[in-house]
């Protein structure tokens, strides 16, 4: 009995963190202890993962991150994914993005990696911060709705639901308002 409670609460607060990330009109924070057995303190250094697809959401969401202060030691990686599903090639553009965060990092004094994938963009950004242990993720929200939503899923909603370690799903000045959806 104790068992099926459990299960119960966490699929209700698993319901309710997926409804503030899909909804919230502005940037929200998964909090994880990725750390197990191990210390980590305030100003110890973070290894953060910045998801980018180019998009105006993604450069907000560099720009969030650039913004803040980090502790000495953070590492940064930037990671963008190729769809496997585009009809016309877009490792340039993937390129051109991860470059573009690049140097929105490199501007706030943050040293950045960059990587290129091919794949589902939900499962290589996973798959990135868990290989690379990353203690932090960060992504920018299209807010799609709708059909658009169904047919493309959100990966902002994907990453922050499944990852092993927190997540940042930042909107900002890019993202329509709600009323603007009604």
């Amino acid at each position: 009995r104790a068992h099926v409670r459990k299960d119960y609460m966490h699929w209700m607060l698993g319901s309710v963190a997926r409804a503030i990330v899909a909804n919230a009109p502005c940037t929200v924070q998964i909090v994880r202890d990725a750390i197990k057995g191990g210390t980590h303190t305030l100003d110890s250094g973070r290894r953060v993962l910045l998801a980018t697809d180019g998009s105006e959401f993604s450069n907000e969401a560099a720009r969030a991150l650039a913004a803040r202060p980090w502790p000495k030691g953070s590492e940064f990686k930037i990671v963008s994914v190729e769809g496997p599903w585009v009809i016309k090639p877009s490792e340039v553009q993937a390129q051109k993005a991860a470059t573009r965060a690049e140097g929105v990092l490199s501007s706030a004094g943050l040293k950045a990696t960059s990587s290129v994938h091919s794949g589902n963009p939900k499962e290589v950004i996973l798959a990135e911060a868990k290989s690379w242990g990353a203690d932090l993720i960060v992504v920018g929200s299209h807010g799609r709705r709708g059909f658009k939503r169904f047919l493309l899923g959100s990966v902002s909603e994907a990453v922050a639901m499944n990852a092993h370690c927190s997540v940042v799903v930042v909107r900002g000045s890019a993202r329509p308002s709600i009323k603007a959806w009604k």
